[in-house]
């Protein structure tokens, strides 16, 4: 039979396990970041290599995904491989139709391609870089009211131009559409703030009169996250209940490794570097 310290030390090595597997997406936007800089440095070979890298990184997350494929696909239209570069950019757009692709040397030849393959793909789509769409939300919300938002449009909008502000609450998979109405040269919405959330997310939209985007603030990868207050301007996370949640969390998770410990010792437990009965967990993060 394994003794404790040998099955002290697997715990370990699948604790490390895990911990790297989630540190994951930060190693993908570490290749990400590799990608643009040898495209900025003209090695578009070896950014389509650090790009493929990101994309095959365990737990990549959708926005490092796309911005290695926005990175690959331009990269691979300068290669004149024009064929692999649409299926980037398809893959790209497959995630969020409306990604706004940023090329860095403003290459005509790359935005009609781009383009072109977004227009056979999502046709409300009618992105005009001449227009950019600015979100100013608060620094905070309080919980179980409503909060104001004020979008600026920067550009040669038409005045049939609408605002829509997306928003939902954390954790949720949906995005709420909230009409904005304008308020001078200002577009302005109320956002509800539902009870029981850390955080809300937003981004807006601004759509031409055919009801086509041609700006956005933020988008659904790279939303803009507001705090949320309780009623008496205290966060979510410093109320006793979330926390009593949490402890009770770990008193199971604890308890259980407890348990699985003993019931492997027959009940005995020998000495070791930790006292008796004592489990150290990692911190959680919020």
């Amino acid at each position: 039979m394994a003794t404790l310290s040998t099955r002290i030390a697997l715990a370990v090595l699948v604790m490390t396990a895990a911990q790297a597997h989630a540190q994951a997406p930060s190693d993908a936007q570490r290749l990400v970041d590799d990608a643009r800089r040898l495209y900025a440095e003209l090695e578009f070979a070896g950014a389509v290599d650090a790009a493929r890298r990101a994309l095959g990184t365990p737990g990549v997350r959708d926005v490092e995904r796309a911005s290695a494929l926005e990175t690959m696909g331009s990269a691979l239209v300068v290669l004149d491989r024009e064929e692999a570069a649409r299926e980037a950019f398809e893959s790209l757009f497959r995630i969020d139709p409306y990604w706004s692709v940023r090329e860095p040397s403003g290459s005509p030849r790359i935005r009609r391609f781009v383009e072109t393959v977004r227009a056979r793909m999502v046709p409300d789509a009618a992105l005009d870089p001449e227009i950019a769409l600015r979100l100013e939300a608060p620094s905070a919300a309080r919980a179980g009211s409503s909060t104001r938002v004020a979008i600026d449009v920067e550009g040669d909008a038409s005045d049939r131009a609408t605002v829509r502000v997306l928003a939902r609450a954390e954790g949720e998979l949906e995005w709420r559409s909230i009409d904005a109405q304008r308020d001078g040269e200002r577009f302005v919405a109320s956002v509800d703030v539902p009870e029981g959330v850390g955080s809300i997310e937003l981004y807006a939209e601004l759509r031409d009169a055919r009801d086509r985007v041609v700006a956005r603030a933020g988008g659904p990868l790279v939303p803009s996250s507001v705090p949320v207050r309780t009623g008496d301007g205290g966060s979510v996370i410093e109320e006793w209940w979330f926390w009593a949640l949490i402890g009770g969390a770990v008193i199971v998770v604890g308890a259980g490794v407890a348990i699985g410990v003993a019931a492997s010792d027959g009940g005995q437990t020998p000495g070791g570097t930790l006292p008796p009965g004592r489990v150290e967990l990692p911190l959680l993060r919020f």
